[in-house]
């Protein structure tokens, strides 16, 4: 009989291994009849597992993980199914961008910008902005984006979309007054605002240029980033990713530590914030905080500025 093979990680992101089980350890669930790569170079196969929680017991044979069963376990078939560590994405933004933005990537012509816009807008009537991100240049007449093109389906309320890279926005004109941005607004430094024949703005702000109209839109509450981080969880975890590295710690203010990561049953996969070093060390913070789901580590690229 093939031997078995113990471990006891976590279960989201499972290397196996070898360590022994411990008689007190509880197989709530197990899983047979399944196609398990378990990454052993020695054996790389097996058929089913044992959990407890959410740590990996054991992995081995249909008979040998069926015999740590006990009254209250629950075997799970999974028919053949091919089961794999989960993958972990080492550069990822969380909590990712608002649910309450309009989404543009993909839009591949300016009736499907326009429209997607025009959808959000009327779908989210009390929002006092309306934002969103994701666009191309491609979309655009002799790709030159303009207000023109915002104006013409959303004039009540200010609208800022940014470019699908972050290094531009398109503002409607509303949301240039707001920001009291002209033709006689200088550009800033490391910044542009693009102007027509006239001289005036035309709605796209490069670089530095955005900050000018994105400091008066009102700032994310704790709930929107929360419930978009949830969003997001579950889109990563649909893909297949069990543990995210977030490179965004520092714009994030240390609301990763505030913020509970899932209610109950929810979470999928784990964020790993990797903050730099000189972030870390202007902030006060420290690495190898935080819990079961969410912890902090640092990552030798961020300290270097790769």
């Amino acid at each position: 009989m093939r031997p078995i093979h113990k471990a006891a990680v976590l279960l989201v992101a499972f290397t196996f291994l070898c360590l022994p089980l411990k008689a007190a350890e509880h197989a709530d669930r197990i899983f047979v009849n399944g196609n398990i790569w378990t990454e052993d170079e020695a054996h790389p196969q097996a058929e089913a597992l044992a959990i407890n929680g959410d740590r990996l017991l054991a992995v081995g044979s249909n008979a040998e993980i069926r015999a740590l069963a006990v009254p209250d376990t629950a075997v799970l078939d999974l028919h053949g199914r091919f089961v794999i560590p989960g993958f972990q994405d080492s550069h990822l933004h969380f909590p990712g961008p608002s649910v309450n933005e309009v989404d543009l990537v993909g839009a591949e012509t300016l009736q499907q910008f326009q429209q997607r816009i025009a959808d959000f807008a009327k779908s989210h009537r009390t929002l006092p902005w309306i934002v969103g991100a994701g666009w191309g240049y491609a979309l655009f007449p002799n790709q030159k984006p303009d207000k023109k093109y915002l104006d013409s389906i959303v004039s009540d309320r200010p609208v800022y979309v940014s470019e699908r890279d972050g290094h531009m926005g398109l503002a409607n004109s509303k949301a240039l007054a707001l920001a009291g941005i002209t033709g006689d607004t200088p550009n800033p430094p490391n910044g542009r605002i693009m102007r027509d024949g006239t001289g005036q703005p035309t709605g796209e702000l490069k670089e530095a240029a955005q900050e000018l109209l994105t400091s008066h839109i009102p700032p994310r509450s704790d709930e929107d980033r929360y419930e978009s981080l949830l969003q997001h969880m579950d889109e990563a975890a649909s893909y297949g990713l069990t543990a995210v590295q977030d490179a965004a710690l520092c714009e994030c203010s240390g609301n990763h530590r505030r913020l509970p990561v899932a209610p109950a049953g929810r979470a999928q996969e784990r964020p790993l914030p990797t903050p730099r070093g000189d972030n870390l060390r202007g902030s006060g913070q420290t690495t190898g905080h935080g819990e079961t789901w969410s912890h902090s580590r640092p990552d030798a690229r961020h300290d270097h500025g790769v």
